[in-house]
C-alpha cells in the first residue's frame, strides 16, 4: 500500500505491506486487487479455507477486506475475509476483484454452477457481489451471485471484474458467440454488463387505519431488491423515527399524538439510492375524561351517602366495575373511573 505524499509531496512512499491473517503456501494472496477510498479488496484465488480458517476445499479461493484506520490511523487493518456462499474445490474464488463504495465484486473463473446451484457446466465462471452491511455493520456478506445469461463451459466469466456504484462489468476472456448468441468463434472473448435494479417499497400501511391518541400504532412495508442494509425515516412532519435494517420486511411502531387525519411517509434509502411511500393514519382524540363530586365531598354522621358523576365518554367503567354514569357512595376511599368515547378511545379520571 502506497501513499501520495508518504514521505514527501508526491512522493508515493510504502504506508503497509498487506498479508493475509491466514496465510499458507501457494495461495497466491494479491493476485487481484482493488481500492475505493478507505478500503481495499485483495484476492488470494488459489486459497483453500473458509472464512473461519477451516473447511479445506483445494483452490476454492478468497478474498480479504482492508480499512486503512482498523487498528490504528494507516493501520490497514484485515476486516473480513470473503468467500462463496457455495465455494467449492477449484472455483478460484479471488481471480479478480473489485470494489465502488460499499460495494464488492469477486470472481470466480472455475465455478460451475448457476446462481441457484445447479444446472453445472464446467468452468463457466461465476461473480459474487458482497456488501459493506449486509447481515451487520462492516460484515461484507454476500448479496448475489450473477452468471452469464448464454453460460457455457469454459467460459471463465469472471476472469475480470469492475465496478462502479451499482454498475458491475464482468469479463470472460473464452466466451464464442457474439452479443446475439450466435456466430461462434472459439475463446473470442466476451463482457457482461450488470445493472443493479432500485430497491422498492411497496404495502406501506398502518396495521389500523383509525387510532386513538396514546396508543401505539404499527407501520410496515416491504422493501423488495435490496442488496445490503438500508436507512429509513418514518415522519408525519411533526415527529420523526428513524432506523436500520436488513431484511425485506420492515416494522415500525410508534405512539400515536395529536388528532385528525396524518400523512404519513416512509423514506428508504440505500447505497445513494431513494425511495418513498405515503399513508393516511386518522388519530381520535382521547376524551377528556372528569369525575364530579358535590361541594362537600366528606361522609358524615349526617351525611351517609353522595354521588359522583363521571363526564366526558359515552360509557364508563368503575374501579368495582358497575358501568353507570352516576355512583352512590357510602363508603370513603379513592375512586376511579375509565371513560370511553363514541370512537372506544378511552381516558382515566
Amino acid at each position: 500500500m502506497f501513499g501520495q505524499n508518504q514521505g514527501g509531496t508526491n512522493n508515493w512512499g510504502q504506508v503497509k505491506k498487506l498479508v493475509a491473517s491466514d496465510r499458507v503456501t501457494t495461495d497466491q494472496f494479491g493476485y487481484s486487487v482493488g481500492i475505493s477510498g478507505s478500503q481495499i479488496v485483495v484476492g488470494a484465488h488459489q486459497q483453500s479455507q473458509d472464512a473461519s480458517g477451516g473447511d479445506w476445499l483445494n483452490l476454492a479461493g478468497s478474498a480479504y477486506v482492508f480499512s486503512q484506520n482498523l487498528g490504528g490511523v494507516d493501520n490497514w487493518g484485515q476486516v473480513k475475509k470473503l468467500v462463496a456462499s457455495d465455494r467449492a474445490p477449484y472455483d478460484q474464488f479471488g481471480y479478480s476483484v473489485g470494489i465502488s463504495g460499499s460495494q464488492i465484486v469477486v470472481g470466480a473463473v472455475r465455478e460451475n454452477e448457476d446462481a441457484s446451484g445447479t444446472n453445472t457446466l464446467t468452468d463457466a465462471g461465476s461473480a459474487y457481489v458482497f456488501g459493506q452491511d449486509q447481515g451487520g455493520t462492516n460484515n461484507w456478506g454476500q448479496v448475489r451471485k450473477i452468471v452469464a445469461s448464454d453460460r457455457a463451459a469454459n467460459d471463465i466469466f469472471g476472469s475480470s471484474v469492475a465496478i462502479s456504484g451499482s454498475q458491475i462489468v464482468v469479463g470472460a476472456y473464452q466466451e464464442d458467440e457474439d452479443a446475439s448468441g450466435n456466430n461462434t468463434l472459439d475463446n473470442t472473448g466476451s463482457a457482461y454488463f450488470f445493472q443493479a435494479t432500485g430497491i422498492t417499497l411497496a404495502g406501506f400501511a398502518a396495521t389500523s387505519g383509525t387510532v386513538c391518541a396514546g396508543s401505539v400504532v404499527t407501520f410496515t412495508a416491504t422493501v423488495g431488491n435490496l442488496t445490503g442494509s438500508y436507512a429509513y425515516t418514518l415522519t408525519n412532519g411533526s415527529s420523526t423515527t428513524s432506523g436500520t435494517g436488513s431484511t425485506p420486511t420492515l416494522t415500525q411502531s410508534l405512539t400515536a399524538t395529536g388528532s385528525g387525519t396524518q400523512t404519513f411517509t416512509l423514506i428508504v434509502s440505500i447505497n445513494g439510492n431513494t425511495v418513498s411511500a405515503t399513508t393516511p393514519l386518522t388519530v381520535n382524540a382521547a376524551p377528556v375524561a372528569s369525575i364530579l363530586k358535590p361541594a362537600s365531598s366528606t361522609l358524615t354522621c349526617t351525611t351517609t351517602s353522595l354521588s359522583l358523576t363521571a363526564t366526558g365518554g359515552s360509557s364508563y367503567l368503575w374501579e368495582d366495575a358497575s358501568t353507570n354514569a352516576v355512583r352512590s357512595l357510602t363508603t370513603a376511599g379513592t375512586y376511579s373511573v375509565k371513560v370511553t368515547d363514541a370512537n372506544s378511545c378511552t381516558a382515566l379520571a
